[in-house]
């Protein structure tokens, strides 16, 4: 049915106790589901023989260590044995139930990414799945901390081919599969009710490329020089926020979001995506060489935030 992919930190410490917590939640859904873990950090091939899930080591990293998202996207694209793809971040508990609400979209949309929001809670305990109340009691503790800021991308086989060598967790990586749904007129699906992701609250100590005066808190990745090699890389899908979402999936079904602000987003999107847009080849060029289609395409960025 679906194949879980992720990426994980060390397991020691706090982070082993996070990341086992999300993986055990995971493996509600197995079968028909599977789950694959991404990556040789300490820890990763134990934890993936002690589960009985597939472990694939190779994946390429920048010179701070941080996977990669082309190498992430080559591997779930030749690793999967199912036709729809779950990449999911490795702190992140799903409460909702996954398979059901695929099985909801499919039966409405062929292509589709889905994606949703999260509830930010710490935790410093293993979670014991065997007590028949650990799902509401985790909601009860969830409720009232949601944050935006998407940790789970649902989506068919092949839905991104190819991607910069984008360093996943560090800024701006997430608007890549934004982008990608909009250039391809894809349904951009939020399921953050269906889903309820809780995630698990740790500190920013794995982010090396960050100054010393850096904030240690969420706001750190801003300041890390792969945030920067992250905006160079994003070309013009920097601009797509993953809340511009399409359609909402909720328990009443699926719905287009607000008619105003989608009409808007797809004028805000045709800027950025239509290459007739462009004009003159070599008029662009030289637009780009002097900063200023750049500059224009700030200033409409800016205008259309607060709107969309």
């Amino acid at each position: 049915m679906i194949s879980i992919f992720s990426t994980f930190k060390p397991f020691r410490g706090h982070n082993r106790v996070i990341q086992l917590n999300a993986l055990r939640s995971w493996l509600r859904f197995c079968p028909p589901c599977e789950v694959i873990a991404l990556g040789d950090d300490e820890g990763v091939a134990e934890v993936a023989k002690e589960h009985g899930i597939k472990h694939i080591p190779e994946l390429e990293k920048n010179e701070f260590g941080t996977p990669l998202l082309s190498s992430i996207v080559k591997q779930i694209n030749r690793a999967a044995s199912h036709d729809i793809i779950c990449y999911v971040n490795g702190d992140i508990i799903i409460l909702g139930d996954l398979v059901e609400t695929v099985q909801y979209v499919i039966g409405r949309f062929n292509n589709f990414l889905i994606t949703a929001d999260r509830y930010s809670i710490p935790m410093i305990d293993i979670i014991d799945f065997r007590n028949p109340t650990w799902q509401i009691q985790l909601r009860n503790l969830a409720k009232g901390n949601l944050e935006q800021g998407p940790d789970i991308f649902i989506f068919r086989k092949g839905f991104v081919q190819k991607t910069p060598p984008l360093a996943v967790g560090r800024g701006l990586w997430s608007r890549f599969f934004v982008y990608t749904a909009y250039k391809n007129r894809i349904p951009y699906i939020d399921a953050t009710e269906r889903l309820f992701l809780v995630h698990q609250q740790h500190d920013y100590a794995h982010i090396k490329s960050a100054s010393h005066i850096a904030p240690k808190n969420k706001t750190i990745k801003k300041f890390s020089k792969e945030n920067a090699s992250n905006r160079k890389l994003m070309g013009r899908a920097k601009f797509f926020l993953p809340g511009y979402y399409g359609w909402v999936l909720s328990s009443e079904g699926l719905k287009r979001y607000n008619l105003m602000r989608y009409s808007l987003r797809l004028v805000f999107v045709s800027i950025f995506i239509n290459r007739r847009l462009r004009l003159i080849p070599w008029l662009t060029s030289f637009l780009i060489r002097q900063k200023v289609l750049r500059f224009l395409a700030m200033r409409i960025y800016k205008i259309f935030k607060k709107y969309l």
